[in-house]
């Protein structure tokens, strides 16, 4: 679910660093909910016609048993792909503002 709201937030963005900040934003917004280390990869140019995919992983500890302490962790991967609207607008500035 994090990497489809990632993803879908940065193909809605006006510009390439507006789409990374909408990701990192949505990602923020799942750590503080899910209180998990999740880290976010985000793949593609936002131009139109493209797509854009985002990858999220986690490492979750598998629990504990008495006398043999902990067992371990597994990653847990997520992934999205959301395309960019071919007729949307795109602030062509965007990469000249401070």
């Amino acid at each position: 679910q994090t990497a489809r709201d990632a993803v879908r937030a940065a193909s809605q963005a006006p510009s390439q660093p507006g789409a990374e900040q909408a990701a990192q934003d949505a990602l923020a917004r799942a750590r503080q909910q899910t209180g998990l280390p999740l880290t976010l990869t985000l793949e593609g140019e936002l131009q139109r016609g493209a797509t854009l995919t985002a990858q999220t992983t986690v490492e979750v500890p598998l629990g504990g048993l008495p006398f043999f302490g902990r067992l371990g962790t597994i990653s847990v991967y997520g992934r999205a792909r959301a395309p960019v609207d071919q007729y949307r607008s795109l602030d062509p500035n965007a990469e000249a503002a401070p």
